[in-house]
């Protein structure tokens, strides 16, 4: 029996600070014109993502970064159906603060730019293998993440590239695009802090979008989630949900 509360359990969706303008057509006319900016709505994030191939997903501390990348992964995971998305692509994180001692390490300025790539490419499919086996606690499983990206079959997420310390996130970019490059990954994200996303970190060919802040209504649905989630777990009672979910009304002050 589970005990635990999930990602699944109080995930909710997010928006990014890119407006959708509702479009109005009229009977009989092929012509579609756009209505007043009042009638904007917010970009979804998945949204965002599903048109996105190269993607980098920007936000503020804990905006929800890093839980969309792994819900995501987890929903391609479990073969859920993603408009766009091949189902066999294999799911891969990287998180991005793993790879700093390995980067390090490296001297890009002496090699060639094919040795400075097939190194940066290495590293990151050593951390890869290293995360995935001790996940699933089998080392047969390596021969096919090998096989995954030399078939191209891979939905990779780069995770949290403001923890990578500012003189090493050139050599970032440097790795994501070699990794591109010799595999030719169909779906590629990264995720960072607003902040750390500027100069040499800035991935060449990837567009980037902004989660917004949260709503009221978004912060009411989370905490009603995580409540409902406490009840079915057993571990309060639905008259203590109930008066514990008076709280949320701090937020319209």
């Amino acid at each position: 029996v589970r005990e635990d509360v999930t990602l699944e359990d109080v995930y909710i969706d997010l928006h990014t600070t890119e407006k959708l303008e509702k479009r109005e057509k009229k009977e009989g006319d092929e012509a579609t014109r756009w209505v007043g900016r009042d009638e904007e709505e917010p970009l979804p994030a998945f949204d965002a993502f599903l048109k996105t191939p190269k993607m980098v997903l920007l936000g503020d501390p804990g905006s929800g970064k890093s839980t969309f990348v792994r819900n995501l992964l987890a929903m391609q995971a479990q073969g859920k159906t993603l408009e766009g998305i091949p189902t066999d692509l294999l799911p891969v994180l990287v998180t991005l603060r793993d790879l700093i001692a390995h980067l390090g390490d490296l001297d890009c300025t002496k090699d060639s730019a094919d040795r400075r790539d097939a190194q940066l490419v290495q590293v990151i499919e050593a951390q890869i293998v290293a995360d995935l086996t001790q996940l699933y606690r089998t080392p047969e499983f390596e021969k096919g993440i090998q096989a995954s990206f030399r078939s191209g079959r891979v939905l990779l997420a780069f995770d949290g590239l403001d923890e990578v310390p500012e003189h090493l996130r050139e050599k970032v970019r440097l790795a994501v695009a070699a990794f591109q490059k010799a595999y030719a990954l169909p779906r590629v994200i990264v995720t960072s802090r607003i902040r750390s996303y500027l100069g040499s970190a800035v991935q060449p060919g990837f567009t980037a979008f902004t989660l917004a802040p949260f709503t009221q209504e978004q912060a009411r649905k989370f905490c009603q989630y995580w409540y409902d989630t406490q009840v079915r777990l057993g571990k309060i009672d639905v008259e203590t949900a109930n008066d514990s979910g008076t709280t949320t009304d701090v937020l319209d002050d």
